[in-house]
């Protein structure tokens, strides 16, 4: 193996674990501060995904603009969804949480179905050509991905570190009790943190549907990746879900090119069991 082979499978996995790092971080972060485990998220992927093909194809606005709408749209729809239901089923329990979320994940999905149809479809990749490195190509999406991966990164490290809300959110997510005490609108904050975490989602299936084909329950098999990042990394840790996700996408990009990529998921069940046994709580976890 060449060592451009080499920087082939490392770009490859970067571009791929930024993929999953947007796909992820929303998770995390609805995780972290409303302490409830989001099961309509993968839908909401899904749902970004059709918001762009919508506006791309029957609307016919350039990309960017799609794209920007389509945010728009699901900061509106995670504003919406918080207010009305999740914001009560945070009073109930756990078992109302879960069976809820599903809900809602089987009420888009179903919509999806309807507006769209169950056919195969396919976002048209924004940027056509590709790098030659070593034995094989990188194409200039994947490097699209990596970059818009590292900006979304960059862009939300300095709204949590820098912002108030983003301050606000970690005060909540490590203390909900005592953030009240002190004046911080939780409420509000758990707002602003499920209408970031579905644009985050919409921002996924966008890129997901350029890379893959559509389909209404195209976002199971995301929220099932998303969950074993999020595991991995530490359920609520943001900074071990951005670690994990680069982690996983490296390990896909080697499994597929040694073993191919029908093994990748044995492998990574493999590297998850071997992690969980070591450190049960996730890479960066704290025990409870």
């Amino acid at each position: 193996m060449d060592f451009g082979s080499i920087v082939l499978i490392v770009v490859s996995g970067l571009a791929l674990g930024s993929l999953y790092c947007i796909m992820s971080m929303g998770l995390t972060l609805t995780f972290s501060t409303l302490k409830a485990f989001n099961f309509s998220h993968g839908a909401i992927i899904a749902l970004g995904a059709y918001l762009t093909y919508f506006f791309l194809t029957t609307m016919g606005v350039h990309y960017s603009l799609a794209i920007m709408l389509m945010v728009v749209c699901c900061l509106v729809i995670g504003i919406v969804i918080e207010r009305t239901i999740l914001k009560r089923l945070l009073a109930k329990g756990l078992m109302e949480i879960i069976i809820g979320t599903l809900g809602i994940a089987l009420l888009i999905e179903n919509i999806v179905l309807l507006v769209f149809g169950g056919r195969l479809k396919r976002l048209p990749v924004p940027i056509e050509g590709a790098v030659a490195l070593g034995s094989g190509s990188i194409s200039y999406y994947d490097l699209v991905i990596l970059g818009c991966g590292l900006l979304i990164l960059a862009v939300m490290a300095y709204f949590l570190k820098r912002t108030r809300v983003g301050m606000a959110m970690r005060a909540v997510a490590q203390d909900k009790e005592a953030s009240h005490a002190v004046g911080i609108p939780v409420a509000r904050v758990n707002m602003y943190a499920f209408a970031i975490s579905v644009a985050l989602a919409g921002l996924a299936g966008a890129f997901m549907g350029s890379v893959y084909f559509m389909t209404p329950s195209m976002g199971n098999d995301a929220l099932t990746r998303a969950f074993l990042i999020c595991v991995l990394g530490g359920l609520g840790s943001i900074k071990g879900t951005v670690l994990a996700a680069f982690v996983v996408g490296i390990i896909e990009s080697v499994t597929a090119l040694i073993l191919g990529i029908y093994w990748t998921p044995l492998v990574l069940f493999v590297f998850m069991m071997a992690v969980l046994i070591i450190r049960p709580s996730g890479l960066f976890g704290e025990e409870a």
